[in-house]
């Protein structure tokens, strides 16, 4: 009987493994996008602080913005396009990247509009949010085996994808998108039906019984 256990056993301790392994990865990519994200924000009010003022504000804090606003730009996604009219204007200027123009009309002569230093105030402030709250809701479950075993799983059928996304075919943006796919959704659901099948059977009759049965339904296999 043990034999007959041991294969799936290890299976699952490997996907577990493997889940883990990508549960940290993820916990340390939010921690540092959520690090990255406070220290932005914190830089933006500091230097519009000493504007709305009247002070000169520090030449590095622009300089730091200016530089890491294509980051925080890509880290804003849609939310940083808006449908923007400027004051007294009579039309709407459509996708309007409201991040790096705020930022540059602030060395303008006409300067920053305030609504709109608060609005991406308010971006900075609610990415923080989604951030911390992602966080929040994955860490406890470094405990769950069962979720671990499944997040493994998840990792060996998306194992293309990220390597088209380290290749760069796949936009690093685009990879969670098709791991949150419908379709790959449902190709991890059979996976997953396939495995806990494939583990019921390896216990009822063993394995070296089931893999000769496997090359019976399926002459091709080696």
């Amino acid at each position: 009987m043990l034999e007959r256990i041991a294969p799936v056993a290890i299976a699952l301790i490997a996907l577990a493994v493997l889940g883990l392994i990508d549960l940290m990865s993820e916990l340390g990519r939010l921690s540092t996008r959520l690090e990255f994200d406070v220290k932005f924000q914190q830089r933006w009010v500091t230097y519009f602080d000493a504007l709305r003022q009247g002070q000169q504000p520090a030449a590095a804090d622009y300089t730091w913005l200016a530089m890491n606003q294509p980051r925080m730009s890509a880290e804003l996604g849609p939310a940083d396009r808006i449908d923007y009219r400027a004051p007294f204007a009579q039309y709407i200027v459509s996708n309007y990247p409201a991040l790096m123009n705020t930022l540059a009309a602030a060395r303008s002569g006409r300067g920053a509009h305030p609504d709109m230093v608060a609005l991406v105030d308010h971006l900075l402030i609610a990415k923080g949010g989604v951030l911390q709250q992602r966080h929040n809701s994955i860490a406890p479950k470094l405990k769950n085996p069962v979720y671990l075993v499944g997040r493994g799983l998840r990792l060996v059928v998306s194992f293309p994808l990220l390597l088209l996304s380290w290749s760069g075919l796949l936009p690093a943006g685009h990879l969670e998108g098709a791991r949150n796919s419908l379709l790959f959704r449902l190709i991890q659901f059979l996976a997953a039906t396939i495995l806990v099948a494939a583990g019921v059977v390896t216990v009822v009759i063993g394995w070296s019984a089931f893999v000769t049965q496997l090359k019976a339904w399926f002459p091709w296999i080696p």
